[in-house]
């Protein structure tokens, strides 16, 4: 189906407001290197992370602008659902979740937990599956299995929830006098991925508070 009217335009003004953002990290890196001692410029995981999503959501939106894309109708809700967008989603809610996690490197003492890294992955998981079973919603053979899914599927995303309480216990308000530079960095690190787990899981459950 060619989207037209309001659902077009959406995608339009999503692809325009992408191509900004990237455009407005890479002009100046690009601007940068030659003055740089003619170095190289070293780009962290977390950046490329965050430029690959950026160029994933802006070519959904070019191809859904542009191109038929399948749409089909919830059996449930009546709506409709672009498949386009959900199979965005899926990998990226997966991914974003897991940079978050992985910005997040606070612990205290010496050593991290023995499951410090397992818990990551698995929260990550929890999110792409959320949006996994959301994609599966249009082809439930039956109310009862619609329910269900929909049922695990607010379920993996309201893991969020306890996930970031856990994090704000965690992570002190300050740190400790006498504490190392490696120390503060973490801490440093762990306090702005908080609080972009606490404007992503806002901006999520508003998305999901508006498929109902």
């Amino acid at each position: 189906v060619r989207l037209s009217g309001i659902e077009q335009r959406g995608a339009v003004m999503a692809m325009s407001l992408i191509a900004v953002s990237f455009l407005s990290r890479i002009v100046p890196l690009v601007n940068g290197a030659p003055h740089q001692n003619h170095q190289s410029t070293k780009l962290s995981g977390i950046f490329i992370g965050g430029l690959t999503v950026q160029l994933v959501a802006f070519f959904t939106d070019f191809i859904m602008a542009n191109f038929p894309v399948p749409v089909v109708i919830d059996p449930v809700l009546g709506s409709r659902v672009h498949l386009l967008r959900w199979c965005e989603w899926a990998p990226c809610a997966t991914f974003m979740t897991f940079m978050m996690e992985g910005a997040d490197l606070y612990w205290e003492g010496d050593m991290p937990p023995t499951d410090f890294m397992r818990t990551k992955y698995i929260h990550s998981a929890t999110q792409g599956g959320a949006v996994f079973l959301g994609l599966m919603f249009p082809f439930c053979s039956s109310q009862k299995t619609w329910a269900a899914a929909m049922f695990v599927a607010c379920c993996l995303y309201l893991t969020n929830f306890p996930r970031i309480w856990n994090r704000m216990k965690t992570i002190p308000s300050s740190l400790s006098e006498g504490a190392t530079v490696e120390e503060a960095e973490r801490f440093n690190a762990a306090k702005i991925a908080l609080r972009l787990r606490s404007v992503c899981i806002l901006v999520w459950s508003i998305i999901v508070m508006l498929y109902f």
